[in-house]
């Protein structure tokens, strides 16, 4: 029996359904393991190929691209120079402030006497104060214009020397793009600061028949919106085009005031040199998409930023949907759709009428649950767009009304009215003044409708305007301001873009659209009362402040 024991081994134990369960599950494990990297393999490799492919005609890219492109610059450097003196003129200000007690309080005005307030209020540091008194064939009060002097002979030292700046290569503004959306522009404010004071100095100088001076002025505002020129950032590319927008207002201060000589208004033509929009735009988006990319590949290291992005996108996210968000690859998801999409938006650059919403359209239409980081940090270019053609159609109308302003004083004869010293037709300009009448491709995108599609020119024995449409494509025959008074610059509310230059004592807008432009003076005339109730309290209640949505002129 033993032997056939021996001979006969017992049969091998079948595993049970445990030990079956248990290897599928490691093999499920290596399955999910083999897949999780394969997965972030093929993304991986699927952004740095699309990464190759923009780089051939994208030379800045990601955030460390800036940073190395400015570093690359040789030469002379204005913007230290620059930085040193907004420096100085903000110091001086501060201790102006600080010697006059001038301190911030929670009211709209610190609590001081009005006394002190007479002298030390002026245009452009004060926003409630009105500049463009010419409208009300007015001219400025003589505490606004007393006060004004007094504070700029604290600092015409300062502002003098932004007028002779030194020889240099370059003009950028440092700064660590490495830090993607939360990289930090400084100079951005500094800036607004300074050109308020060139704004002021301008204003004087104009008020004090000084052209020299506010030519000088207007030269260093350019020279500091032309150091943000290479900046690539839309923040800092919109900023350059309120510095532009500033100039157009102080220009055509100067020539309803006719201050000028022939020589002055061709330097005043070579400062109104409009934006080159497509250059702005592309610096633009560069900078948004590399901030972005930036911000994503942080993200990838750091997923622990996420709830931040979250919280200011107004939603919560639990530390487990943001350990999804990572490892399930939807951040790269992002990321490629980004890239995707920021070519879609370069590439609309290239086209006669470029369609930048369509970046913005197609990220919005896209999952939210997957993509919300992506419609969070996509920024709204199409307005972008909107707002730097309008700077520069507002730059082409000013050359126009400089360029007409140059030709009635050719043409001035003292023994008879104005107006007859004035052009008929664009066209007479040609090519004394201007090289051809421009066109406005942006106001006009029919050509078969507007196949001139030229700036248009109203004139009478009240001055003259220079417009053009403006967004809405609609000719409102130059109208400047909405039915509430407020300016329109062409936007969808029937107004168009307007330069207005009035003869003495006259008002071409309020001739020729008296109702709006009653309104835009109601508004303006609000903000001198209030002005002059501010430095004198006591006067009459008749002068107390009007109600802002009054602005029927008819009443």
């Amino acid at each position: 029996m033993s032997d056939q024991s021996a001979n006969n081994p017992s049969p091998r134990r079948r595993p049970g359904c445990l030990g079956c369960l248990f290897r599928l599950f490691i093999l499920l494990i290596f399955a999910l393991v083999a897949i999780y990297f394969a997965w972030h393999y093929y993304l991986d490799s699927k952004i740095e190929k699309r990464i190759a492919q923009l780089r051939q005609t994208q030379p800045i890219l990601t955030s460390q691209d800036i940073t190395d492109h400015f570093a690359s610059l040789q030469g002379p450097n204005l913007t230290p120079y620059l930085q040193q003196q907004i420096d100085l003129i903000r110091t001086q200000h501060t201790k102006y402030k600080k010697d006059h007690n001038l301190k911030r309080s929670k009211n709209l005005y610190p609590e001081i006497t009005p006394q002190v307030r007479a002298t030390t209020i002026f245009p452009f540091l004060d926003r409630q104060i009105p500049t463009n008194f010419y409208l009300l064939n007015q001219s400025p009060p003589e505490p606004l214009i007393t006060a004004a002097r007094n504070y700029l002979s604290t600092q015409n030292q300062n502002i003098h020397a932004l007028f002779t700046l030194p020889e240099h290569a370059t003009s950028f503004w440092p700064a660590d793009y490495t830090q993607g959306i939360e990289t930090l522009l400084p100079h951005i404010g500094q800036i607004r600061e300074t050109v308020q004071h060139l704004a002021l100095y301008h204003w004087l100088a104009v008020h004090e028949n000084r052209p020299d001076d506010a030519v000088l002025a207007l030269t260093a505002i350019r020279k500091l919106a032309d150091s943000l020129t290479s900046e690539p950032s839309l923040i800092a590319q919109l900023f350059r085009v309120r510095l532009h927008a500033q100039l157009n207002d102080a220009i055509t201060l100067g020539l309803n005031h006719r201050v000028y000589t022939d020589t002055q208004l061709q330097a005043l033509y070579k400062i109104a040199a409009p934006i080159n929009i497509q250059q702005s735009l592309i610096l633009g988006i560069q900078g948004e998409n590399a901030m972005a990319l930036t911000f994503f590949q942080t993200l990838h290291q750091k997923p622990e930023l996420l709830p931040m992005l979250s919280e200011r996108f107004s939603e919560k996210l639990s530390p487990a949907l943001v350990f999804i968000y990572h490892h399930l690859g939807l951040l790269k998801l992002n990321t490629l759709k980004h890239l995707e999409l920021s070519q879609i938006s370069i590439y609309q650059l290239q086209q006669p009428h470029p369609d930048l919403s369509l970046q913005a359209t197609q990220t919005n239409l896209l999952p939210k649950p997957i993509y919300w980081p992506l419609q969070f940090l996509t920024p709204s270019l199409s307005a972008g767009q909107r707002t730097i053609t309008t700077s520069h159609q507002q730059s082409i109308t000013v050359q126009l009304a400089i360029a007409v302003q140059r030709y009635s004083l050719a043409n001035t004869d003292p023994t008879l009215p104005l107006h007859h010293s004035l052009p008929d037709a664009l066209p007479q300009l040609v090519p004394t003044y201007i090289p051809s009448v421009p066109k406005d491709p942006y106001s006009y995108l029919d050509p078969t409708i507007h196949p001139e599609n030229q700036y248009k020119y109203i004139h009478s024995d009240h001055g003259y305007l220079i417009y053009t449409p403006g967004n809405d494509q609609n000719d409102n025959q130059g109208d400047a301001y909405t039915l509430d008074g407020e300016l329109g610059l062409g936007s969808n509310d029937g107004t168009d873009i307007v330069t207005p230059i009035s003869f003495p004592n006259k008002n071409i807008l309020l001739e020729q659209h008296p109702y709006a432009t009653k309104a835009h003076l109601k508004k303006l005339n609000t903000k001198l009362t209030n002005y002059k109730l501010r430095i004198d309290p006591t006067l009459h209640e008749d002068l107390a402040e009007q109600d802002p949505d009054d602005n029927d002129p008819d009443q």
